[in-house]
């Protein structure tokens, strides 16, 4: 009696030693966890609008570099100077578009000879979604051409044009011309880049 149960008793340890020798050792819980998924949202805000809203017949000063002041819109097929008796320059129709036009004014408040076309960037934006690029240009001191540089203290005649399509055109609702200028003098002579230091101005009209 006494070796059956010495033989049951050795059978029991035999079981228990090898059921612990299947239990896991790994103590480490990062090992064995789910991985997580990271699902925060990206709270990140877009920069804020920087440019600055102007009105018409409002003067606002670039820096150190001029002062501008838009004073008309309109749509047309051709651009006229200001001075059309004699001989004088013109930009002409193209068939199947239409001139979006910006006058104003622009004084020269640099140390040397401003030259519009080279001191900044100007874009249209039609309906918030059509994109088109917009020049810039100086009547010259007769206002019979768009050719002018700007004297230093001098002011002349402003355009600010882009030619779009006459579909665009005829959708067209609302537009928005952003003009980028350069704002410190030692840009003044250089093609435009923005990298220079610049000031980003908008103003919007309704057709």
């Amino acid at each position: 009696m006494k070796k059956v149960f010495a033989i049951v008793l050795s059978l029991v340890f035999i079981f228990l030693l090898a059921s612990c020798g299947q239990q896991s050792t790994n103590n480490n819980p990062s090992q064995n966890a789910n991985p997580i998924t990271d699902n925060t949202a990206d709270t990140t805000q877009a920069p804020a609008d920087s440019r600055i809203s102007v009105t018409l017949n409002e003067q606002f000063t670039v820096g150190e570099v001029m002062t501008i002041t838009l004073t008309s819109c309109e749509w047309c097929e051709e651009i006229l100077p200001s001075n059309t008796n004699g001989v004088y320059s013109y930009l002409s129709d193209n068939d199947g578009e239409k001139y979006f036009v910006v006058r104003g004014e622009i004084k020269n408040l640099a140390g040397e000879v401003l030259d519009i076309t080279y001191c900044g960037e100007a874009e249209v934006l039609i309906n918030g979604k059509y994109r088109v690029p917009a020049n810039m240009d100086a009547e010259d001191v007769d206002g019979n051409s768009f050719y002018g540089s700007v004297k230093s203290l001098q002011t002349l005649p402003l355009i600010v044009y882009a030619s779009v399509s006459d579909e665009l055109y005829n959708s067209c609702e609302n537009v928005e011309l952003t003009l980028n200028l350069i704002n410190t003098e030692e840009n003044v002579g250089y093609f435009y880049s923005d990298e220079y230091s610049h000031d980003s101005y908008v103003i919007s009209f309704e057709k």
